[in-house]
């Protein structure tokens, strides 16, 4: 009896590790997929931006230290991050 309830114990951790180890990787893979878009605002003062990717979403993006000069209306590539602000453009390039 006491064997019986170790292995449901151990196969109900083992299963429970399997999933989140599932679902970490599916975050990874979703946090590492580029979207396409255009700059829509340009803020220097504020240090932050805003695109507007493919799907008409508007996503922020800070400017930092060694930004390259984008413009308003350049298309960009670039990475979502989800932050306490909510979601961030990262890793932008030019197209």
């Amino acid at each position: 009896m006491f064997w019986g309830r170790l292995t449901i114990v151990f196969e109900r951790i083992i299963h429970l590790f399997i999933i989140r180890k599932r679902d970490t990787v599916r975050e990874e893979s979703k946090s590492k997929m580029s979207r396409v878009g255009t700059i829509k605002t340009i803020n220097p003062l504020q240090k932050r931006g805003c695109i507007i990717d493919d799907n008409d979403q508007e996503i922020d993006f800070e400017i930092v230290e060694g930004f390259p000069d984008f413009q308003i209306g350049q298309g960009v590539r670039f990475q979502i991050k989800l932050t306490t602000l909510g979601l961030m453009a990262t890793n932008l390039l030019f197209l």
